[in-house]
């Protein structure tokens, strides 16, 4: 009797939990996971850094046939109506809307859009109006997303709000792809209030298609409004800060300055 109760006894401790080697499997395993998660979300924001940097590549092509078929900006083009019915920009032949009026039907900010998808140059048809891919396109690395084009950036809220950001002040584009839609549900101040990416996607992007810094070359990016987020850029040196992984940061794809 006191045999066969030992030797249950054992047989339980045996069977009932795991030996070190199958406890090395197990953390094994759940290395593995963890690893693959984590890759995979690197390949997925990788696939969209590439997508993003293709439309603007898509939308300087299509700019430049553009200016070579109607001598004229598209946005700005003071002949649509006559050849598509559509409104007329200035022709100042430069975009002569800041950053925060795409909203507003006079701006040329969305008829840069709307003219060249009537001139057969875009796959996509926009009208104009403040939709998300209706009146102007989403981004590839946040759908819920926008860009607009504009000249520059409302000075608004400038020092504050705007990290490091004098440059945008100063400067004058003739055309730009400013990526700060944040809030496509809001019709007023949309570009202030929250960021579009994070500094980490921002700098890739920055680093494939220009020099890498935030505050020089074609691509430049800066502080979104809201402070809940945390900072775009060092505050030191103007550098990306990659440790923050909120969407912080606006930017801007320069087309023609």
């Amino acid at each position: 009797m006191y045999k066969k109760y030992l030797s249950n006894t054992v047989s339980f401790k045996v069977t009932g939990g795991f030996t070190l080697i199958e406890l090395s499997i197990v953390i094994v395993i759940i290395g593995l996971i963890v690893a693959g998660v984590v890759g995979g979300q690197s390949l997925v924001n990788q696939s969209k850094v590439r997508s993003q940097i293709a439309e603007f590549d898509k939308y300087k092509i299509a700019y430049n046939a553009f200016k070579l078929e109607y001598d004229a900006i598209p946005g700005d083009f003071n002949d649509a109506s006559s050849y598509w019915g559509v409104s007329d920009g200035n022709g100042d032949r430069r975009i002569n809307s800041p950053s925060t009026h795409g909203h507003l039907p006079a701006s040329e900010n969305m008829k840069f859009f709307e003219h060249l998808s009537q001139a057969g140059l875009l796959p996509q048809s926009y009208n104009n109006t403040w939709q998300l891919d209706l009146g102007y396109p989403s981004l590839k690395i946040d759908s819920g997303k926008g860009l607009i084009v504009a000249a520059l950036i409302d000075s608004v809220g400038s020092g504050v709000n705007y990290q490091l950001h004098a440059w945008h002040i100063t400067a004058t584009y003739k055309s730009a792809l400013f990526l700060n839609v944040g809030r496509p549900d809001v019709g007023n101040n949309y570009d202030r209030l929250i960021g579009t990416a994070s500094p980490k996607i921002y700098h890739a992007i920055d680093q494939k298609i220009d020099d890498g810094v935030a505050m020089s070359g074609i691509f430049k990016s800066y502080k979104a409004h809201s402070s809940s987020v945390g900072d775009c850029l060092n505050s030191r040196a103007g550098d990306y800060l990659l440790t923050n992984d909120q969407a912080a940061c606006h930017a801007i794809f320069i087309i023609e300055d």
